[in-house]
């Protein structure tokens, strides 16, 4: 009776060993004293992403912009590109197509020539706070992407750990440096 009342983990022991191991990567890499001292909390609102936009491209740019000075990634090189809308799955009225293809939020891709190219879903324009959070998770991409070791469980929990780096940038605004 009394098991009810027992709170269960909110992460298995291996979970939580992972993310703890992946912000000890994440801090040897870009913490450093910058992050110690000056890191300040960084919300997806008006005091922080303050520029008025006239259109839904505005928005994406100036949002990215923001992002990337928040992440300490200002003068990293980089294109923006605004994907494809995804196709409509209301045909008419009370039809709707199962299962049409969706691109994701966004994405990031390094080209042979290490020409660095973001993408984001025009769809995440409408949610402010959908779309910085992509941009954060792309840009953690590019940030993890330099590093010399993997992070922690190999390159195949690279997307893990980059959900983390995401919440790294969304939670902290720090001075990341290139690891060379």
């Amino acid at each position: 009776m009394f098991s009810l009342l027992k709170k269960k983990p909110v992460l298995s022991d291996e979970d939580l060993v992972f993310m703890l191991e992946t912000y000890a990567w994440l801090l040897k890499y870009f913490g450093g004293e910058a992050f110690y001292n000056e890191a300040t909390i960084v919300l997806p609102t008006k005091e922080f992403f303050p520029n008025p936009v006239n259109n839904p491209e505005q928005a994406a740019v100036e949002a990215f912009i923001k992002v990337k000075e928040y992440s300490g990634m200002l003068e990293w090189p980089c294109e923006l590109e605004r994907q494809e809308d995804d196709i409509d799955p209301i045909v008419a009225l009370t039809l709707a197509v199962e299962g049409t293809p969706r691109t994701p939020l966004g994405t990031f891709s390094a080209n042979e020539r290490e020409q660095i190219t973001i993408s984001y879903n025009p769809a995440v324009v409408g949610n402010p706070t959908q779309m910085i959070a992509t941009f954060a998770h792309e840009l953690a991409h590019y940030l993890t992407a330099t590093c010399p070791e993997p992070p922690p469980g190999g390159w195949d929990n690279w997307e893990f750990a980059t959900d983390i780096a995401a919440t790294f940038f969304r939670v902290w605004n720090f001075h990341g440096e290139l690891c060379i």
